[in-house]
């Protein structure tokens, strides 16, 4: 059996529809201005809080990363765009 500190870690395992879902609401939201993301992500997953809550989790992801890239290029020695 699980501890509770396991099972918050442990990845969701969702049907593969649901993560189609989910991705295909990624790409969408991507598509999306970031000041009105958070807005339509909560119109297209309505009151499913678990793929509200993947879609978020993939977009801060993604938001991280970028993040981190630009500020890479910043570096003293790195080329940057």
């Amino acid at each position: 059996m699980e501890s509770p500190e396991e099972a918050k870690s442990a990845p969701t395992k969702l049907p593969s529809d649901r993560w189609r879902k989910i991705v295909d609401l990624f790409d969408g939201a991507m598509a999306v201005p970031k000041p009105e993301r958070a807005a339509w992500v909560d119109g297209q997953c309505g009151p499913d809080r678990t793929i509200w809550s993947e879609v978020d989790s993939l977009i801060k992801a993604s938001e991280d990363e970028e993040r981190a890239f630009t500020n890479a290029s910043r570096r003293p020695g790195i080329a940057g765009p």
